[in-house]
């Protein structure tokens, strides 16, 4: 069994054999290496456009050279993708590749695909690259959980758009259309990316989060499925608000047994708040959606509707109102995001994620 040191070689060399074929291609170069994880690789190319200010970049996922059972993930991933294309809160795939072995070179001359002809027998992913990092090391509010509500929407009711659409907000449909059993299986802080906004009213600071990584995604017969995604967001949640240490303690909210821990003040002496300083509504849907029994959890809609109606409130009414305005997000984006230096912004290889991903151009 290969030492840590040489899988991580192996990603170098892999990596090294990638740059080298878009030395000579017309259309893409090769910029850096993004991350990789236990079954894939990911590489940012640009647009060899010398006039472009601001150059077409992808994300190109691959699975890692010799291995079929990352072949099989990233196969899952692209089934998965083409299903869930057009949400605005899921990572958008701009081309994909069933196997490299049988790519036209010439033919393909143009498309991020073409230069990786032979390179191996397997499937290659074009994706949209988000340029402002994953929440691992930030903290999120309500808003954060409306985003997790949006793509867990997007998951249950899949546009499966063509290649050259725009994505759409995700809504729950009015005509009665039943919900799928689409379970993401890994939502985790490295799963989540950071983008610049769309021009929406829910991402007027400036930014939006996009959901990755469905290489583990499967489905399964209803009911589960939606409110399995919102548990997993709870738990997610509960980790971005320094929660997860407690999440192993179950308790009793609203009469109902909830594994939320005592984040949340009894409800026989609501004075006894332990966390005053967060705010309370979050609290109680994180609660709700951590309720044991699934079916007592919120549907897609009531969460939405609750996150939306915490985020519509004026700043004054949080427990900390000066942290809840949108120059101070700004400005929290700005320090954490913009100004952080670039040799701070190093490639990850951690957990099952492949991607630091995510700009938009087809390939």
């Amino acid at each position: 069994m290969a030492t840590r040191q040489e899988r991580l070689q192996q990603v170098t060399n892999f990596s090294d054999e990638i740059k080298a074929r878009f030395e000579s291609s017309g259309r893409w170069e090769y910029e850096r290496f993004l991350g990789n994880g236990s079954y894939g690789i990911t590489v940012l190319l640009r647009e060899r456009d010398q006039l472009a200010v601001h150059p077409k970049r992808i994300a190109l996922k691959l699975a890692r050279k010799g291995s079929l059972s990352g072949i099989a993930q990233l196969r899952n991933e692209l089934k998965f993708l083409k299903i869930l294309r057009g949400a605005m809160h899921i990572v958008r795939m701009a081309a994909s590749c069933d196997n490299l072995h049988s790519v036209n070179r010439e033919a393909d001359s143009r498309s991020a695909f073409g230069p990786l002809q032979g390179l191996m027998k397997g499937p290659a992913v074009a994706l949209e690259y988000l340029d402002q990092g994953d929440l691992v090391t930030l903290k999120i509010d309500i808003d954060g959980d409306r985003t997790l509500i949006r793509a867990c929407i997007g998951m249950a009711y899949p546009l499966e758009r063509p290649e050259d659409t725009q994505s759409v907000q995700e809504t729950v449909p009015t005509d009665g259309t039943r919900p799928r059993g689409i379970i993401h299986q890994d939502l985790a802080t490295r799963n989540i990316v950071l983008g610049s906004g769309d021009g929406l009213d829910e991402h007027h600071v400036g930014y939006l989060f996009k959901l990755i990584d469905f290489g583990s995604t499967r489905e399964y017969d209803l009911p589960r499925g939606p409110r399995d995604n919102l548990y997993d967001c709870a738990r997610l949640m509960l980790q971005m608000l320094d929660f997860e240490p407690i999440f192993s303690f179950p308790t009793v909210w609203r009469d109902e047994l909830t594994r939320v821990g005592n984040i949340l003040p009894p409800e026989d002496n609501p004075n006894d708040d332990p966390f005053p300083h967060v705010d309370f509504d979050l609290r109680d849907l994180i609660a709700r959606c951590l309720y044991v029994d699934a079916q007592k959890r919120p549907t897609l809609q009531e969460a939405l509707e609750e996150a939306q109606r915490a985020v519509a409130r004026d700043p004054d009414t949080f427990p900390d109102p000066e942290e809840e305005t949108d120059e101070r997000i700004r400005d929290f984006f700005q320090k954490f995001i913009h100004d952080v230096p670039d040799n701070m912004r190093t490639p990850r290889a951690r957990g099952k994620s492949t991607d630091e991903q995510t700009g938009d151009a087809p390939a």
